[in-house]
């Protein structure tokens, strides 16, 4: 027994000597992390738990060091047309100025003349300065070797945490510096350059700060070092009330780092913690349900303003509008080397989401579009438009909106519900679900404006594919010398449908729920495969190879030699630079949009070339 008491005292005293000693590194480093500044009910954010794994950092950086010598020479450009516009504004103004002075007949002339004299100083100052601006920062750029060396020179490294998030509604952005000092120094080489200084913000526990106007507004951009960390926020353009909350010299009661309420968020929705966040309606609506804070006090005394209030009338449409929409979210999906992918999601109520899942279609051809050289495909269910029109206008009948602030929601309601019961859609409904247009190889004659190359095929989903047929041969009455029939063999376009459009063979083919048309030698044998259906149901589906766009980067070249300098070379090195990022870095691009159990979500997937 004495044994037992002496183990649990040793596993005591060492959990005791972990806590109050081991944990040390680990709680510098959540007080490091923007994170800690954040508040845990912050109504939106979007963060990175932990930094992106390294060997994907550097795969980003060796793509934008190939495109850093095209940077320079685009910013070149830039800086030209820049100052050769302010060169002709100075004289165009000049003239207008004149102009003005001969028409002030029976005005005064002088009056006329000095407002005309204001406004063309200051739209002159304006180019000036966004040309001063420009060349500051190509001067940043010229003595880095590369995008490494570019954020060295800028305090950043490519392990950084960021966060954006609201401290109430004010907007702040917070991320890590690994050299606080050449980050000032950085800002100061700008100013120098540009000739202009900005005035600075004295605040104990700040290392620096400075304070950018927005013309004609009374609230200005702040840029700080507030420890390893550079913010950036907006606050009143005159004092100091709210900065120390904003910088976050005062603290959150309770952080998202202490809550770990992101983590809980990214496991929920299956993020990875290398860039997440959301925006919580329910959240913004409460921001109007309290008296003003000291900082929203502050702000709106810069605006001459008081808070505006959640009037009682509106407390139970702003309950159905946040159950309705409760939240916006976005993050990673996976993320490595090969291949990005991301999603962004509009949640909605389980019921709107159910009636907008009614809508979804098959889309036939996508499987094949997937590996296209580029292809473009929607499918939308629409003889359930009219339902889901006369639903929700319904709802609303039983129950309008009675916020004056919503109220034009309810007639635009009812308008929707008129034009999804047009005579055309029920029409259409029967006939039509789907568009798919996939093009495999293309090659584009710039002289003849003909196609060298053309393999593709368009497939268009129906319930009733014959009836799509018949009735489109009511207006192109060739189309009747078709003798379709689902599963049937493949059969040549006619001629005269063609007019000349296509040298390469097209042919026809149908099945119980898609017609198909094929475009290229050789085709016509995989269209029966191109018209089956899987089973997504994407309601937008776009997707285009790096290879693409290399071939319109060559399209380009062959266009610009037709046009004169500098508009030729300006073409020759903008289509470069397509053909040296997408051709070398990127295999292909897809986004799709879906109606899903959960709401409308946009998926983004980027594969990256070998």
């Amino acid at each position: 027994m004495r044994k037992a008491w002496i183990v649990v005292a040793v596993l005591a005293l060492g959990g005791l000597l972990w806590f109050g000693l081991g944990r040390k590194a680990e709680v510098a480093n959540a007080l490091d992390d923007p994170l800690a500044f954040v508040p845990d009910d912050t109504p939106y954010v979007f963060a990175n738990v932990e930094s992106m794994p390294a060997d994907v950092v550097a795969r980003y950086v060796k793509q934008s060091d190939a495109q850093f010598g095209q940077w320079r020479q685009q910013l070149k450009k830039l800086e030209d047309a820049l100052a050769e516009g302010a060169d002709k504004a100075s004289a165009a103004d000049a003239s207008d100025l004149d102009e003005a002075k001969s028409e002030a007949v029976g005005e005064d002339s002088s009056e006329v003349a000095h407002e005309e004299s204001n406004t063309s100083a200051k739209s002159e100052a304006s180019r000036r300065r966004a040309l001063a601006w420009l060349r500051a920062f190509s001067a940043e750029l010229e003595p880095s070797t590369g995008m490494r060396a570019l954020m060295q020179r800028m305090g950043l490294d490519t392990s950084l945490k960021t966060a954006v998030y609201g401290v109430g509604l004010v907007p702040v952005w917070r991320t890590t510096l690994v050299d606080p000092a050449a980050f000032e120094a950085f800002v100061e080489r700008l100013q120098k350059a540009a000739g202009e200084s900005f005035p600075q913000v004295q605040l104990e526990g700040v290392e620096a700060a400075w304070r950018i106007a927005i013309a004609d507004a009374p609230i200005s951009v702040i840029v700080a070092v507030v420890g390893k960390h550079m913010v950036v926020t907006v606050a009143p353009a005159e004092g100091d009330d709210g900065l120390r909350q904003l910088l976050g010299l005062e603290r959150p009661a309770t952080s998202l780092a202490r809550s770990g309420g992101l983590q809980s968020f990214n496991r929920s929705e299956g993020f990875l913690p290398y860039g997440s966040g959301y925006l919580d309606t329910a959240r913004v609506v409460a921001q109007f349900r309290v008296p003003a804070t000291p900082l929203e006090s502050a702000f709106l005394k810069a605006l001459d303003s008081s808070k505006p209030s959640l009037p009682a009338e509106c407390e139970a449409d702003a309950a159905r509008l946040v159950t309705a929409l409760p939240r916006l979210s976005a993050g990673y999906l996976s993320l490595d080397v090969g291949k990005v992918e991301t999603v962004t999601r509009i949640d909605l109520s389980s019921q709107i989401a159910q009636a907008l899942m009614k809508l979804r279609a098959p889309l036939p051809g996508l499987a094949s579009a997937t590996h296209a050289l580029g292809s473009f495909g929607s499918a939308l269910k629409v003889s359930e438009l009219p339902g889901l029109g006369n639903a929700l206008g319904s709802a609303l009948n039983a129950e309008p909106l009675s916020c004056p602030a919503l109220t034009g929601v309810n007639d635009a309601v009812t308008a929707v519900r008129t034009q999804l019961n047009n005579p055309a859609l029920f029409a259409a409904g029967p006939v039509y679900n789907s568009l798919m247009v996939a093009v495999d190889q293309l090659s584009f004659d710039m002289d003849t404006k003909t196609f060298k190359e053309l393999v593709g095929r368009v497939v268009i989903g129906s319930d009733n594919p014959a009836s799509l047929i018949a009735t489109a041969s009511s207006f192109v009455p060739p189309l009747a010398n078709l003798k379709l029939s689902p599963d049937a063999p493949p059969q040549p376009v006619p001629a005269e449908l063609l007019a000349g459009a296509f040298e390469q063979p097209v042919f026809v083919a149908m099945n119980k729920g898609a017609i198909g048309i094929s475009v290229g030698a050789g085709e016509e044998k995989k269209l029966p495969s191109y018209l089956e259906a899987g089973s997504a149901q994407p309601l937008l589906y776009v997707r285009y190879g790096g290879a693409l766009m290399v071939k319109l980067a060559d399209m380009m070249r062959d266009q610009a030699q037709d046009l004169p300098e500098p508009e030729r070379s300006e073409m020759i090195d903008s289509a470069q630079m397509m053909a040296d990022v997408y051709g070398t870095y990127i295999q292909s691009l897809e986004m799709s949009v879906e109606f899903t159990p959960k709401g409308i979500e946009l998926h983004q997937t980027v594969a990256m070339a070998n």
